[in-house]
């Protein structure tokens, strides 16, 4: 959790993309969008120029990297997990 979180988000979401399966724990990575996302929409609500195109893209990717270790994991064979 600390290399997406500590990191830039360009730098976690290049990460996010193209790490080998099994990187990631799916509980860590799940409290670290939830986390993210609420900051985002704290940020976003504040009177201050602050981008939100990146975050945004952080947090799809943290959800994509989620889901499909969640769909890898309820699959038979595993065949998505050659994707993650």
């Amino acid at each position: 959790m600390a290399t997406i979180f500590f990191n830039t988000p360009e730098i976690s979401v290049r990460s996010l993309f193209h790490t080998q399966a099994g990187t990631y724990n799916p509980l860590t990575l799940g409290l670290f969008t939830i986390t993210y996302f609420f900051l985002a929409c704290w940020t976003y609500g504040l009177a201050v120029s602050a981008g939100v195109f990146i975050p945004a893209l952080l947090i799809g990717a943290a959800w994509g990297r989620l889901f499909g270790i969640l769909l890898a994991s309820i699959t038979p064979n595993g065949s998505v997990s050659a994707y993650l």
